[in-house]
């Protein structure tokens, strides 16, 4: 199941919120159909059609206006549900390989999100422009990612539990770091992490 709040834009004290509910959710349940719970209706609308495979993740922009999707069947849509829930009127973004399985939304530039494959790759989008203004290419098949709240570093992790972090600004690769305990340095301390502190 992949989970999506309305988010709360830095510096605000207040959200969206309906008898104490979030305004904005939205759901999916690896299958092809995407929920946006109205609660303050007790109804539900749903985004159909959109993905030919499993839903794999979703997100909405900072601003909230935009609901990204990415999917098994390699691609990522663009929804803005206040305008219309039909399939019609999203966008495609295509350039990934393998499936797509994680997003995320900058956290300053709601029109910027970045991307996690199976390919091994993560691409930056800025969803204004159809193509893929970056590809970074990863060690492995990637599951999940992060912006640092900056925007200025990305933690992608792959299926082999090695995380990388990425600078946006250089779009390259500053560190790797591998998280299992069997891969500790020589020391033979099992407890052994490593910290790698951004700004």
């Amino acid at each position: 199941m992949s989970l999506s709040l309305y988010p709360t834009p830095s510096g605000s004290s207040s959200s969206k919120t309906i008898n104490g509910l979030p305004a904005s959710l939205a759901t999916s349940f690896r299958d092809r159909n995407i929920t946006l719970p109205n609660f303050s209706q007790l109804k539900t609308k749903e985004l159909r059609s959109g993905h030919r495979q499993s839903v794999r993740g979703l997100g909405w922009s900072i601003d909230g206006r935009k609901l990204a999707t990415c999917g098994a069947d390699r691609s990522i849509r663009i929804w803005v549900p206040e305008r219309s829930i039909d399939h019609r009127a999203s966008t495609e973004l295509r350039g990934h390989t393998e499936s797509v399985d994680q997003l995320v939304w900058h956290p300053l530039q709601p029109e910027v999100l970045a991307s996690a494959s199976a390919d091994k790759t993560v691409r930056v989008w800025d969803v204004r422009s159809k193509p893929s203004d970056t590809a970074i290419t990863t060690p492995g098949a990637n599951i999940n990612i992060a912006y640092h709240p900056t925007g200025n570093y990305i933690a992608v992790g792959d299926k082999t539990d090695t995380v990388s972090i990425i600078d946006t600004r250089q779009n390259r690769i500053l560190h790797t770091v591998c998280t299992r305990r069997s891969t500790a340095p020589l020391t033979g301390d099992p407890s052994y992490t490593q910290t790698t502190t951004l700004a």
